[in-house]
């Protein structure tokens, strides 16, 4: 019976915690199931409550983007009749609903990272081409604020990927190199082996992170950056979501050289993935 006991514990310890199946009754001791009917009603109660706190997210967010998106264009009208004085306030609105867009944008994504029961969709893309696509988005952010992106990647690192969000995260990293390095700074993208892993790093020379804060930082909407940078708190948790869903190891660093930001996506390079 104890061995039967240590069985029903060994298998509600490696349950997941998006797991809906009740436990099962096979092999369970008779004195105990009583104990094991009433964890499936509360495994079934904090399921329920968990998919109505992630509907309503979800719900919200997407309910929000169509005032917003009308608020912008309504800023935008307002700017052409404005005199000198009044364009200074205009720019602080547009940067407010321009945050609260961002924010709306995350707060989707991440409700849709968060629902295990979505399907995911496949693709086959190349690596090399995913972080190739995220450098090219954001050379014109780079641009604007006189930061030198770069990229160098290893002709040797073909790898086949089956998750189109994993571009979500790679542009989470570069987004959040940019906005935190200053003007005249310096991002390097690569792209490498690892011994039998691909490596991709995001090198910057920006503000760097409080040594107090790096437990933290995958935390949503935790901010160890200045007060006056922009953002919401979700890029990192939303890189580390897709991260997680995918089995890479993703770790944020302070470099040791000098001032700045290592971020790392650690990528397993399977037979099935392997060109």
């Amino acid at each position: 019976m104890l061995r039967r006991l240590g069985g029903f514990a060994e298998a509600l310890a490696q349950r997941s915690v998006d797991a809906k199946d009740p436990i099962s009754l096979e092999n369970v001791p008779l004195e105990i199931a009583p104990l094991n009917a009433a964890l499936n009603e509360l495994i079934g109660r904090h399921q329920n409550a968990v998919d109505r706190q992630r509907r309503f997210v979800s719900d919200a967010a997407h309910e929000l983007r169509t005032p917003l998106a009308a608020l912008h264009i309504q800023v935008d009208n307002l700017r052409t009749h404005a005199n000198g004085a009044q364009l200074e306030a205009i720019d602080e609105l547009n940067g407010g609903v321009r945050r609260a867009s961002v924010l709306v944008e995350q707060l989707l994504r991440m409700a849709r990272l968060d629902d295990a029961a979505s399907s995911r969709i496949r693709a086959d893309i190349d690596l090399k081409d995913l972080v190739a696509a995220a450098v090219a988005d954001h050379v014109a952010i780079a641009m604007k604020k006189d930061v030198d992106l770069g990229l160098s990647d290893d002709e040797t690192c073909g790898v086949r990927l089956f998750d189109p969000e994993i571009g979500v995260l790679l542009a989470n990293l570069v987004d959040n190199a940019i906005r935190y390095t200053p003007s005249g700074g310096t991002i390097d993208v690569v792209l490498k082996r690892q011994g039998a892993d691909a490596l991709v790093e995001v090198v910057d020379s920006g503000c760097g992170i409080p040594d107090a804060a790096l437990p933290r930082i995958f935390d949503r909407f935790f901010r160890a950056a200045p007060a006056e940078i922009e953002g919401t708190g979700l890029g990192l948790a939303i890189a580390k979501a897709i991260a997680d869903r995918n089995g890479f190891r993703l770790t944020i660093m302070n470099r040791l050289d000098t001032q700045g930001v290592i971020a790392q996506v650690q990528i397993p390079v399977w037979t099935e993935r392997t060109l």
